[in-house]
């Protein structure tokens, strides 16, 4: 099904009008626009050095709590197995209702704070599949303001040759309709792609991964 499966001009265009946000300066990849057509695996090729995050703000602020009443897991493939960072559902006795407790548990793992962000992103970048990462790309729908305060700490952490986000993305008025396509290409090709196991948008891009034959270990989640 995925085989030959390919994203629209329309999206394609933009990812290669931002081309300098996701791809480190020493890496040189051919702009899809002047590419005839190929199969999803040989079109979509890893990006060396760039790693993405998946912060969802704005309803998450209390759907990350909707999911926690409910004992939700992982969305989709974000639920399979052989995955890192897996989630188990905490044991609860009431659908509709849940414990403080297991409530926190759902909120580190679907609204993180920065804090909690910045050292997951430490710990991820020290592990060897993401060795040479240095371009960070943001995936997000968070206001100005806080992704200001997120990047400035992760900067703290050194190393990187850059850190944008979706905010940096330059569009045209029909691009921006097709915003969050560009988004899940970009995390489909990264070296490293952290994101929200309960967000489809991660789980659309996780596909692609595993059926382009992405390393296991290069597919993290909060």
């Amino acid at each position: 099904m995925f085989t030959h499966f390919g994203w629209s001009p329309l999206v394609e265009l933009a990812f290669d009008n931002n081309h300098d946000l996701f791809v480190p300066s020493s890496v040189v990849i051919p702009h899809l626009s002047s590419m005839s057509h190929t199969t999803n695996a040989e079109r979509y090729t890893p990006i060396s050095g760039l790693m993405v995050l998946h912060v969802r703000k704005g309803d998450y602020a209390t759907h990350c709590r909707t999911l926690a009443m409910w004992s939700e897991d992982f969305v989709s493939v974000d639920a399979f197995p052989d995955l890192m960072d897996p989630f188990t559902v905490p044991p609860h006795t009431e659908y509709g209702n849940n414990t403080p407790e297991n409530v926190e548990i759902y909120r580190k793992r679907c609204l993180p704070t920065i804090q909690e962000i910045t050292a997951k992103v430490a710990q991820v970048r020290a592990t060897s599949a993401a060795r040479g990462v240095r371009r960070l790309y943001i995936m997000t729908n968070g206001r100005p303001e806080y992704l200001r305060d997120l990047k400035d700490a992760l900067w703290t952490l050194g190393g990187w040759e850059m850190i944008a986000s979706s905010r940096d993305l330059v569009l045209n008025w029909e691009q921006k309709y097709v915003s969050q396509a560009v988004d899940m290409l970009v995390a489909q090709r990264a070296q490293i792609l952290l994101g929200n196991g309960f967000s489809t948008l991660t789980s659309n891009a996780v596909m692609m991964r595993l059926a382009n034959d992405f390393p296991i270990e290069s597919t993290r989640f909060w």
